[in-house]
């Protein structure tokens, strides 16, 4: 098992331990020469429980309160030998087991596989590696601190230990939410049962990063019917919106892909992946006159990314309520990443409209008006 630790558990092979292979079989043969009941009995619980648990649970995390059992034989074992050689030559195998585990397994399983930084006690790496591998954590933190005591919607995972109140989540650790989610028909439905939790913020993964989540209902709700409120690089907090009227949230300079939740659509607009030479190879789009993209944000310069292709129609631009520019997106070729600029918008907050239009330039088979990313600064 010392060799085959990824057979029993979410864990790389040989990550059970070096001292597990050296120690515990010296411990054993020491209580041949020791006879110790209390040590004897210790190693009794410890490979009987353990052969136990191997034989109807074969996970190693559930071999965990026996595993320091393994080690009291070879504790016996130092404390029947007399002070010299033999002891001084055990106490140095410990310590050279623990120095083996620590330079071959620096993690405890594949999901941490660089856990040890080059700095880990500094204060950037271990931001780094909170934001790499429990981005939950500031979403907690901020709701923690702005939203203190109000209870929140994992949309996604069962990481309940970053928030300081009630915590529902979508999975079978809670079962009897899970199921009852998934009998919901549409938004409006699981709204409801989110107010009689006293639910109205949600967290849940960015749609950038594909996960498909269940029920439709919820997808629909993260969809329509929320507010983003924070977000880090890979999940995002919003504000349950009951009438479904969700409004833009105000985005500092930065790159923000048409996935992004502070991106804003109203109208039948298509999300579609797998554009290879798109932004993040993803574009929305859409070809019904009047639909719209919403997007608020904090700076001087705006920069609208979308396609140009010989389907696409006009886009009418309005930054603060006054209109900019009318876009032809039509071109002969596809052309990728293309883009119109807004400058000089001043450092307030803006919020930027884009419509389609229902005329399109002659040449062009159809009317698509899509978005690929928007960049601000």
């Amino acid at each position: 098992m010392p060799f085959t630790t990824d057979r029993y558990g979410e864990a790389r092979a040989g990550s059970l331990g070096f001292h597990y292979l050296l120690l515990v079989p010296l411990g054993v043969i020491g209580l041949l020469v020791v006879r110790r009941r209390p040590a004897l009995a210790v190693a009794v619980v410890a490979f009987g429980g353990g052969l136990i648990i191997l034989k109807f649970l074969p996970n190693d995390r559930y071999l965990y309160p026996s595993l320091p059992l393994a080690l009291v034989p070879l504790a016996a074992l130092l404390g029947w030998l007399a002070p010299g050689a033999l002891q001084r030559a055990l106490i140095a195998l410990a310590v050279a087991c623990v120095a083996l585990n620590a330079w071959f397994m620096p993690s405890s399983n594949y999901y941490h596989g660089d856990f040890y930084e080059k700095a880990p006690l500094s204060r950037a790496a271990r931001l780094a590696y909170i934001d790499k591998c429990a981005p939950i954590r500031a979403i907690g933190q901020y709701m923690n601190r702005v939203h203190p005591g109000s209870p929140v919607f994992l949309a996604d995972g069962s990481d309940l230990a970053a928030f300081n109140a009630e915590t529902y989540t979508n999975g079978w650790h809670q079962f009897n939410v899970f199921m009852r989610l998934r009998k919901t028909r549409d938004a409006r439905e699981m709204i409801g049962i989110f107010d009689r939790w006293n639910v109205h913020y949600v967290a849940a993964p960015k749609p950038i990063l594909g996960v498909r989540l269940e029920p439709a209902a919820l997808r629909e709700l993260l969809t329509d019917c929320v507010t983003p409120e924070f977000q880090t690089a890979t999940l995002f907090l919003a504000r349950i919106d009951k009438d479904c009227q969700r409004q833009p949230s105000t985005v500092p300079p930065g790159k923000y892909d048409d996935f992004d939740p502070a991106v804003v659509f109203r109208g039948p607009w298509i999300r579609d992946t797998g554009w290879p030479e798109a932004r993040a190879h993803t574009i929305t789009y859409c070809n019904v006159p009047g639909s719209q993209i919403l997007f608020a944000f904090q700076g001087d310069t705006l920069n609208y990314v979308y396609t140009k292709a010989a389907n696409r129609g006009r886009a009418d631009v309005s930054i603060d309520g006054a209109r900019k520019t009318t876009v032809d997106l039509y071109a002969a070729k596809t052309q990728w990443q293309s883009s119109t600029r807004f400058l000089n918008l001043g450092r307030d907050s803006h919020l930027a409209v884009i419509t389609v239009l229902p005329d399109k330039n002659p040449k062009s088979s159809d009317r698509w008006i899509d978005v690929d990313a928007f960049e601000v600064q």
